[in-house]
């Protein structure tokens, strides 16, 4: 990605922090010389080899299909990343959005009202959704505090009170 990031040994890049990759040295069939080329440096890179299922991505797609490899928050826009959920092809229940009564072992379409069926997801106690919560609660209280005596100083005569 940022090919003027070179390095002698292992390292992560100083503008984007992926692991660095070593080069490859490949000759050129034509003229017989070597050429020394980067391997692809990709973002969706595993920064945790041992972790590969579990990636995270922004819910608000402002960087495309880009995913990380640790929870946080977004780069760009701030929101929390979302852990992605994989559904294993070998037990899928599907069910109908608007009537989770219907279930179903092939996709198809609901027989109450047409819509198609959709794969059933059995949500788990997430730590990582706890914490983000957390986070955007700390977040709020602290909005509030500060904007309370904006609001006093604002609106205080029309309650009455003089500063």
């Amino acid at each position: 990605m940022h090919p003027q990031i070179v390095q002698a040994g292992p390292g992560k890049c100083r503008i984007c922090g992926m692991n660095l990759v070593p080069l490859i040295k490949q000759e050129d069939v034509h003229t017989g010389t070597r050429h020394e080329h980067p391997q692809k440096h990709d973002h969706n890179t595993q920064l945790n080899p041992g972790r590969e299922s579990e990636q995270y991505y922004c819910p608000m797609l402002c960087e495309g299909d880009k995913k990380y490899s640790k929870p946080g928050d977004c780069p760009v826009c701030g929101m929390h990343l979302v852990k992605e959920q994989k559904v294993k092809t070998k037990s899928i229940e599907y069910t109908c959005p608007m009537h989770p009564e219907i279930i179903r072992n092939e996709p198809g379409s609901c027989p109450l009202c047409g819509m198609d069926l959709v794969p059933r997801i059995i949500q788990k106690d997430n730590e990582e959704e706890d914490a983000a919560y957390k986070a955007m609660l700390k977040k709020f209280w602290v909005a509030t505090a500060l904007t309370i005596p904006i609001f006093m100083i604002a609106m205080g005569e029309m309650a009455g009170i003089h500063l």
